[in-house]
């Protein structure tokens, strides 16, 4: 089980090392390179590891200046291999980005969830968002919709979810802490209704040409559907360094 583990995370640190060498060295795009390390895996309220086991998340993103962007993000989890490599993950997501009106931001794209080793299918997601940057708490709006959710009878059948977000920043003993809340809110074959609240609060601290980012994140779940606990937390830290 090691060494499957090994492997997914050598794949993935091969795939941003390799493209990112190649990008550098063919355009002005900006790179990002990242990886994170964290307690639990939830995403939108869900628990996708079934407790703390310990994800590794290395990400790479390539942002041209005219918005458009593409990126690819992995998960694997160090602990309970026999369970938890059902959960392997990687994300290939495209977006365009460009201002709409003075003082809204505009995005659209899409992300291929690819799960190598669990029997459901793999599944593609669409999304739009709207980013109000001149007013406190700079508020975003994102629709996202799955092409193939599937429901409690593994049927498969389309789903929405939507998100409202805002974020803020404080100073905490010269520290700089950004402080964030996401409200999830679903429609589809499942449940209509209040999802997830997912709360955050994370610092940069620079590390030469890297940046280091210690996060905590409580989260509130609405639905049993999504997670008989109503109360998840995770923690960890995340290293990036742009090219």
């Amino acid at each position: 089980m090691k060494n499957r583990v090994r492997s997914v995370c050598s794949v993935l640190a091969g795939a941003v090392l390799g493209a990112t060498v190649s990008a550098a060295s063919a355009s002005p795009l900006r790179i990002t390179a990242d990886v994170s390390g964290a307690s639990h895996y939830f995403w939108r309220g869900y628990d996708l590891l079934g407790g703390a086991k310990l994800p590794v998340q290395p990400a790479l993103t390539a942002t041209a200046e005219n918005g458009l962007s593409a990126g690819i993000w992995g998960s694997a989890a160090l602990l309970d291999r026999g369970t938890t490599d059902a959960a392997d993950e990687m994300d290939f997501t495209v977006s365009y980005s460009r201002p709409l009106v003075r003082g809204i931001e505009a995005s659209a794209g899409g992300t291929y969830y690819y799960l190598p080793n669990n029997s459901i299918a793999s599944t593609a997601e669409l999304f739009a968002s709207a980013a109000f940057v001149e007013i406190p708490f700079e508020p975003t709006l994102t629709a996202y919709y799955d092409t193939k959710w599937l429901d409690d009878s593994n049927a498969e059948a389309d789903g929405w979810y939507f998100l409202a977000a805002a974020s803020h920043s404080v100073s905490v003993g010269g520290f700089p802490v950004e402080l964030s809340a996401g409200l999830g809110f679903a429609a589809n074959s499942t449940f209509t209704g209040p999802q997830d609240l997912t709360l955050r609060a994370a610092t940069t601290i620079p590390v030469g040409r890297a940046t280091l980012t210690p996060f905590l994140s409580p989260i509130l779940i609405f639905e049993d559907a999504v997670n008989s606990d109503a109360f998840g937390f995770c923690g960890g830290v995340s290293v990036s360094y742009a090219f």
